[in-house]
């Protein structure tokens, strides 16, 4: 960017790993759903690892089953019509099975969520613009991608001056840019028009698109690569291989950001090593990331790939898939805040296509 990016996103959008440690991994997560008042099994409940290409659907028993997947935290959504959606994190061992079982409260739904028709009024239409350009994101992949249920999601304005989100349904985009259906479970949305804040926590299940368009396989796959490498998930697992002058990441520490931001007056200290940011927590496959002030991150020299990064607490714990096990890690500026939805991919990008399909 040649110019400040003043939008601050505070995001929980899932980290990818490029660590092949999950290859050969025989861990799994199984149970069974059950009705809360009587106790019976539910039949083909929609399960997923959160931000994942991974899950499955309970039998006729209630049952269920995601084989191959890494060890650590993850997060388990569990959705079906007519109950309450509900998510759990558990944490799976390499080479383990971990239980979970849950039990689905029965919803009521408003006439509101019924009769989305009523919806289409001008105030909605404006908010929904708002949305679905901070949600996608402000790159060209958001103009390849189209929404479904948008009508279910409600708007409200709080105090003239943030506007809030919520959907009783998944918000379903069809990404053509890289080839993934997501469905989107909104947990939080807001934004500050005057302050420029916007923070949005999210469940995405991902499925993808090459089996049904498989003419664009090679498009696809090169589009999908080509944006992991100017993921801050690469950035991340480029901290943890020490490497991330090879992957072409110039590091520096600003003092403050401004129009100005990249003024002698402004700067601090060029990064050269990682462990001057990046420390071992004592804890097997955890590191911190810690610094003061902002990270500045600037890929290929180019000021149009450059990004701004502060942490909100202390220090936050990075694990070896380059997953931050905060909620809401840190802020960012410029280059990835304006990536949104339509520039995401899988979270365990680079290994998805080493697992079985759980389905």
């Amino acid at each position: 960017m040649k110019r400040y990016f003043i939008l601050k996103i505070l995001v929980v959008l899932s980290f990818y790993s490029t660590s092949l440690i999950a290859q050969n991994s025989k861990s799994l997560i199984s149970g069974s759903v059950l009705e809360k008042s009587a106790n019976k099994p539910i039949i083909g409940v929609n399960i997923f690892i959160s931000g994942t290409l991974w899950g499955t659907t309970t039998d006729e028993h209630g049952i269920y089953k995601i084989k191959n997947i890494p060890p650590g935290d993850h997060e388990i959504v569990f959705s079906i019509i007519g109950y309450k959606q509900i998510s759990k994190t558990v944490f799976v061992k390499s080479d383990s099975e971990k239980k979970l079982d849950v039990k689905l409260e029965e919803r009521i739904y408003d006439l509101d969520e019924i009769n989305v028709e009523a919806k289409k009024d001008e105030d909605w239409q404006d908010s929904f613009k708002i949305f679905r350009k901070l949600f996608l994101g402000f790159s060209d992949y958001s103009d390849e991608c189209e929404l479904e249920n948008e009508l279910y999601i409600d708007f409200n304005w709080k105090a003239l001056s943030t506007l809030e989100a919520k959907t009783s349904k998944p918000i379903v985009i069809k990404n053509f840019a890289l080839g993934y259906k997501i469905n989107c479970y909104l947990k939080y949305f807001e934004y500050n028009k005057y302050t420029k804040k916007l923070r949005y926590l999210i469940n995405p299940q991902f499925v993808d698109l090459i089996k049904d368009f498989p003419e664009r396989k090679e498009e696809w796959i090169e589009e999908r690569n080509n944006t992991y490498k100017l993921s801050q998930e690469n950035f991340l697992n480029s901290l943890w291989r020490n490497n991330f002058e090879e992957e072409n990441y110039q590091l520096s520490i600003i003092q403050e950001l401004s129009n100005r931001v990249m003024d002698r007056e402004y700067f601090i200290d060029e990064i050269t090593d990682a462990d001057s940011i990046f420390f071992s927590g004592g804890i097997k496959n955890e590191k911190l990331l810690k610094f003061k002030n902002y990270l500045c991150v600037k890929i290929d020299d180019d000021e149009d790939l450059t990004s701004y990064i502060k942490i909100l607490s202390d220090e936050v714990i990075i694990d070896n898939y380059g997953i931050a096990q905060d909620t809401y890690p840190y802020e960012v500026h410029g280059y990835w805040a304006k990536q949104g939805v339509a520039n995401m991919l899988p979270k365990y990008y680079n290994l998805s296509s080493n697992f079985n399909d759980n389905r």
